[in-house]
């Protein structure tokens, strides 16, 4: 059939490594197959209906084998046709979406607690031992149901595992039931024991076993788990030969504190161990979420549209729950069926104030806010999704793309460099506001205090040592940047990848100043945080740098005194600028056997890091520098001069006549005129000396 001949050869454009620059056309395949040209189109449009072929509808119309793409970038395409190739790009260049990303607060309240059981998860062999805690409800069961199924996304446990529970209360009273049920037992291990009997081990060998409840194993209990944690071995009760290996991720919950109710020896065995927060502590957008989240769940199970009133959603967004997450739960539950009760047979259901628990009108009765009436209402569909319904809480890290993209479209489209400068700078600016005073931090384990004192460190490191200076507290911005881009979960397509790296080609060589923070920034981002910069980084460091970076009236003259000890030429330079209250000379302390060229090397490390238009001054201590420029590696387009012998006194006249832009060639004539060594040589006075003599 000419059709499964379109299809194989759809299929084999798609499986190219550069498939986007090769769709398949119907002329294409028309003179490649002798078929007619408008056989092949109707064959390519009916795989496109068939939701066989994706289709673009560009000049001429391209098409690409859907399977194949969704199983390169391990997505499901819903849609088949696409007006741009760009939109389809940005599609498929989207990070594979795992268990986790469907947690509601995962870039929230939940990302410090997810990003360490994806480290868990990702340990080789069976990962790391977790321990998750936190009160009643909170969700610790569901976080480890997420936790088994992110490993499964990942392939780090085969579909086919099995994820086993165990409610290790059921057994608190009988640590050998317990022992049993968990490690198997032999026959004849205890009364009853006709047989061989697996445990859970064993059952969920290859896959993971999660342990409620974990504070009612006693010690002994808990020291059973010791050969399973070491060295991955179980015994069965009854076993006379040594045990059998398995292969079981562990992840244990309880409600109750570590450090009373577990043995240390057992807690050391477990690495991972992490905090559930309380529902009324977790931000009230994720509340609002939860709401929607289980009307939505609700909506599915009675199959009929759920219409929830604003009023609901807003007292029940920002009530407090004793029970948590399981109370909210409960408490849609009650809701919907109360409004059962009025529209049974009715196609849709509404649900109002009334329909709410009286506990949970009761608690907010004082606050008339959360009582109003209001006549809106939230549609909740059975077919619909979660992403329908919630608000646009994506991460804050989207908001960086955001404007990225923006300013890949002010590139494209404005001629005058500066124009487009101007209008970049706006944006950032704006993005700073946002991730400042928008973000909330609390919940991550990057330290924003940290972060900032590592950029003061560095800025500061800039700043003292070149002519550079920055307004507004910048260390601060570039915290908050950065604790935003850890958490990025995008990456641009690479037609706009290529945009940006042009629009930092243009930035490079501009000002060295700022291209030295951001290779010093490049370096501790990697060391400190495991993040290395990309090109939006960059451009975004440029663009940040440059709008708060102070226009210095530099003096086109520069001087330093060099002196051998340890802080001679220092303490000149600083007695010269106290008395002039500002930076005038610069200093470089040397050791006594110190060479030419290596002054040279610091010379030119100086001159790289300063704009210098008009000279350079070096006062030296003793010794003759002549030849100096060979020494210095930086391109010198500007003249040297040199004076011997330094002192306070000529320090203070050199850095007098450049505070009054006199040029190098007076400065040095007056050097020469005022510098002239006055000698004198004082006698001491004659002295009679008188001599007594007595008998």
């Amino acid at each position: 059939m000419v059709k499964d001949q379109v299809a194989a050869m759809l299929q084999s454009v798609t499986e190219r490594e550069d498939w986007q620059e090769h769709g398949a056309t119907a002329e294409d395949f028309s003179q490649r197959l002798g078929v007619r040209r408008n056989t092949i189109s109707a064959y390519l449009n009916d795989l496109c209906k068939e939701k066989v072929a994706i289709k673009l509808n560009s000049r001429p119309v391209k098409f690409w084998d859907r399977a194949t793409l969704e199983q390169r970038y391990g997505i499901v395409l819903e849609n088949t046709e696409f007006e741009s190739q760009a939109a389809l790009e940005n599609i498929v260049s989207q990070p594979k979406r795992t268990a986790f990303d469907e947690v509601i607060g995962g870039h929230g309240s939940l990302y410090t607690p997810i990003e360490r059981l994806k480290a868990a998860a990702g340990y080789p062999g069976t990962g790391l031992p977790v321990l998750i805690t936190g009160p009643t409800g909170a969700g610790k069961t569901y976080l480890a149901q997420v936790y088994y199924q992110y490993c499964v996304d990942k392939g780090y446990l085969a579909p086919e595992s099995r994820f086993v529970h165990l409610n290790c209360a059921e057994y608190a009273d009988n640590p050998e039931l317990l022992a049993s049920n968990l490690f198997g037992y032999k026959k004849g291990a205890f009364t009853g024991a006709n047989q061989d009997s697996t445990g859970l081990f064993d059952e969920a060998d290859g896959g993971m076993l999660f342990l409620d409840e974990i504070h009612r194993l006693d010690a002994k209990g808990q020291e059973k788990l010791f050969n399973y944690l070491d060295n991955g071995i179980i015994t069965p009760l009854g076993a006379t030969k040594e045990g059998h290996h398995v292969q079981v991720r562990l992840v244990f919950a309880t409600t109750e504190d570590i450090q009373s109710h577990f043995l240390d020896t057992f807690i050391r065995r477990i690495p991972i161990q992490i905090e559930i927060p309380e529902l009324n502590d977790r931000p009230r957008q994720e509340r609002e979420n939860l709401v929607k989240l289980f009307y939505l769940r609700q909506s599915q199970k009675i199959q009929r549209k759920v219409l929830v009133n604003t009023s609901v959603l807003n007292i029940l967004s920002s009530s407090s729950y004793l029970g948590n997450v399981g109370q909210l739960k409960n408490t849609i539950l009650i809701s919907v069926a109360n409004s059962l009760q009025r529209a049974a047979q009715s196609s849709n259901i509404e649900i109002l104030l009334a329909d709410v628990p009286k506990t949970v009108i009761d608690h907010n009765i004082q606050d008339a806010s959360l009582l109003s009436f209001s006549d809106q209402f939230i549609s909740v569909l059975p077919t619909m999704k979660i992403d329908d319904l919630i608000s646009e809480s994506q991460a804050y890290t989207d908001e960086i793309k955001r404007v990225m993209l923006k300013i890949i479209q002010q590139f494209q489209q404005t001629d005058k460099r500066d124009t487009f400068i101007d209008n970049a700078i706006d944006e950032i600016n704006q993005l700073c506001d946002y991730l400042i005073f928008k973000k909330d931090t609390e919940k991550s384990d990057m330290s924003v205090g940290f972060l900032k004192k590592m950029f003061a460190d560095r800025i500061a490191n800039v700043e003292n040592n070149s002519d550079t200076q920055f307004m507004g507290n910048v260390a601060l911005v570039l915290a908050y940047y950065f604790y935003n881009r850890n958490r990025a979960n995008w990456h641009l397509v690479q037609r706009d990848e290529q945009c940006i790296q042009q629009i930092n080609a243009t930035f490079h060589g501009e000002d060295a100043e700022i291209d030295q923070i951001v290779g010093d920034l490049r370096l501790i981002t990697a060391k400190t945080m495991n993040l290395h910069l990309d090109d939006v980084d960059e451009l975004f460091i440029h663009l940040y740098l440059r709008s708060v970076k102070k226009e210095t009236n530099s003096q086109n003259i520069r001087c330093i005194i060099l002196s051998h000890g340890y802080s001679t030429a220092s303490s000149i330079a600083s007695v010269i600028n106290n008395l002039f209250n500002e930076h005038v000379m610069d200093a470089i302390d040397m050791p006594l056997d110190i060479d030419v060229a290596e002054i040279g090397e610091k010379v030119s490390s100086y001159v790289k890091n300063r704009q210098i238009n008009r000279g350079l001054i070096l006062m030296v201590d003793m010794g003759s520098l002549e030849g100096i420029q060979k020494f210095i590696s930086s391109e010198i387009d500007f003249p040297i001069a040199i004076v011997n012998n330094v002192s306070t006194q000529s320090a203070l006249l050199v850095a007098d006549d450049i505070r009054h832009h006199k040029d190098i060639e007076q400065i040095m004539r007056n050097v020469r005129q005022a510098m002239v060594p006055k000698t004198q040589i004082i006698y001491p006075k004659e002295i009679k000396r008188n001599l007594i003599v007595t008998c």
